[in-house]
Order: structure tokens, then sequence, then C-alpha cells
């Protein structure tokens, strides 16, 4: 179990670190790990990039289509 003063501390570091770019100059502590929302994410790629689908061929469209129709966005 962890103490909610080491926890409270760790949050106004993280605040310190994200919105004015501060750390521990004293070497002491490692500056906080990227959090989500700034971590690189990898580009979104759409049906053809992922399955390698030629689009001039009509039975690939064909199935690229039948995919993106069947999607659905609720249940991802």
């Amino acid at each position: 179990m962890r103490d909610f003063s080491a926890v409270g501390t760790q949050n106004i570091e993280k605040h310190l670190f994200r919105e004015h770019g501060l750390v521990d100059k004293s070497g002491r502590r490692k500056p906080p790990a990227l959090w989500k929302g700034k971590q690189e994410k990898t580009p979104s790629r759409n049906i053809v990039e992922m399955l390698n689908l030629d689009t001039s061929d009509p039975k690939e469209q064909a199935i690229a289509n039948a995919l993106i129709q069947r999607f659905d966005r609720d249940y991802f």
C-alpha cells in the first residue's frame, strides 16, 4: 500500500514537468515518465494498407468495402 502523501507528490511533480517543464535539478529524482497523452502514437492505417489490398482489383475492392460496411465502431 502506498502513502497518500507520496501519491500527491508524484502528481505535483508530473504537473510541474508537464505544464512548466520543471524537473529536480539536484538529480535526486528523474523526470516523470511520459504520460499517455503525450506518448508518440503509431500512425493509423486503413484497411487497404493493413491487408495489403490492391484497390485496382475489383475482388479486393469488394473485400475492403465489405469490411468497412460491417465495422462496428461501438464494439471497438
